[in-house]
């Protein structure tokens, strides 16, 4: 999909600010993972994002727009999953392995 630079904008605007850093630049997502907002459709930056439909069926209109790392995603239910999450400065694999008793 093609979004136009107005809708880019304000669905970054709906991304988490984060107390010391500049909103303008890095917010994080639904899931916690550091976005950068001049990295819109990166996937070869680890800090670039996509736009995301909450409900697939919901439509474009901006109360279903979402930012999102391009790794991540939502379920069927709207509900934010994780491949990636911040750790400090950075954005890595969130494990998925099991626990060990």
């Amino acid at each position: 999909m093609s979004w136009s630079q107005e809708t880019i904008s304000r669905v970054w605007e709906k991304g988490k600010r984060v107390y010391g850093e500049n909103p303008g630049r890095f917010r994080k997502d639904a899931c916690g993972a550091w976005i950068a907002g001049a990295h819109y459709g990166n996937r070869q930056s680890e800090f670039g994002w996509t736009i995301v439909r909450l409900n697939l069926r919901g439509g474009d209109g901006l109360e279903n727009l979402i930012p999102m790392q391009w790794q991540n995603g939502v379920d069927g239910d709207g509900a934010p999953v994780a491949s990636v999450i911040a750790e400090r400065s950075h954005n890595v694999t969130r494990s998925l392995s099991p626990l060990v008793a």
